[in-house]
């Protein structure tokens, strides 16, 4: 049995029971990025991830103050620091790197949020966090519910469907918002109905998400759209783009709301793919 498992990623919280039923060990979740490296790791007790001081500078913006400047261009939103931040709340994550590094007050386009301001079992007297989402990667279903990749994530793999990957995006017709689901389903895969697979989806956003629970009775109909991708199409993707010089964190699309070029190109792939 390994000692110790690291993971890092908006799936660690979505897997961590499957790896440890496999490995014999509930993973370490870690929180990194390119621009810092390291931020933030969990302790002993393997709850909340506990900001690595010597790291970065550390500043947060207060959710409410990114919304302001949503709605506000030219506003300057305010910050709090770490002995600042509320139990519960949302902040937006800005660094400034030591040693000599280039970035200041950068702002990661990270959403955490504030789940305890210590862990009393580890002694650790320090706010814990979780990763919540990326700045703007939500799809808002006519202003009642509003689904980040987690959420969508979460309610995937609960359907127990074998899959290889996704992409979701936010779609207009008759007169309605859609989640429409871009699906990659393995080979085995026993479900291949889209109307079933979207009703899969749709009851499990119930269940995980308060605010989408009655969606369909203010929006008179089931508002998850599915379309199948043919098994290939987004290792297609990826290898087209390594050819193109893509760095790492462009090889994939983009779980939430991927542009519309990139739509249609998995689509092509889809059908080039069918069409070998």
């Amino acid at each position: 049995m390994p000692k110790g498992i690291l993971t890092g990623g908006v799936d660690t919280s979505i897997y961590k029971d499957a790896v440890a039923y496999y490995w014999g060990s509930i993973p370490y979740e870690i929180y990194a990025g390119t621009e810092g490296l390291m931020y933030a790791m969990q302790g002993w007790t393997k709850r909340g991830l506990t900001f690595l001081p010597d790291m970065l500078f550390l500043e947060l913006i207060p959710y409410e103050e990114h919304l302001k400047q949503e709605n506000e261009k030219d506003y300057q939103p305010s910050t709090v620091l770490l002995n600042e931040v509320q139990q519960g709340k949302l902040y937006e994550v800005v660094i400034t790197q030591f040693y000599g590094m280039p970035l200041l007050r950068y702002r990661i386009q990270d959403l955490i949020k504030v789940t305890a301001l210590r862990d009393d079992e580890a002694q650790i007297n320090l706010p814990q966090v979780v990763f919540e989402r990326r700045v703007g990667e939500t799809i808002n279903l006519g202003g009642l519910a509003e689904l980040d990749e987690k959420v969508i994530w979460q309610a995937i793999a609960n359907t127990g469907i074998k899959y290889t990957d996704w992409s979701a995006s936010r779609e207009y017709g008759e007169n309605q918002t859609f989640l429409h689901l871009f699906l990659e389903l393995r080979e085995e895969s026993a479900v291949k109905d889209v109307t079933k697979i979207a009703t899969m989806i749709d009851k499990q956003l119930k269940v995980i998400d308060i605010d989408y629970r009655d969606i369909d009775t203010y929006l008179k109909l089931q508002p998850v759209r599915v379309t199948l991708l043919t098994p290939g199409t987004f290792s297609r993707y990826m290898e087209e783009k390594r050819k193109e010089g893509a760095d790492l964190v462009h090889l994939k699309p983009a779980h939430i709301n991927p542009s519309e070029p990139i739509i249609q190109r998995l689509l092509q792939l889809s059908e080039a793919v069918t069409n070998d």
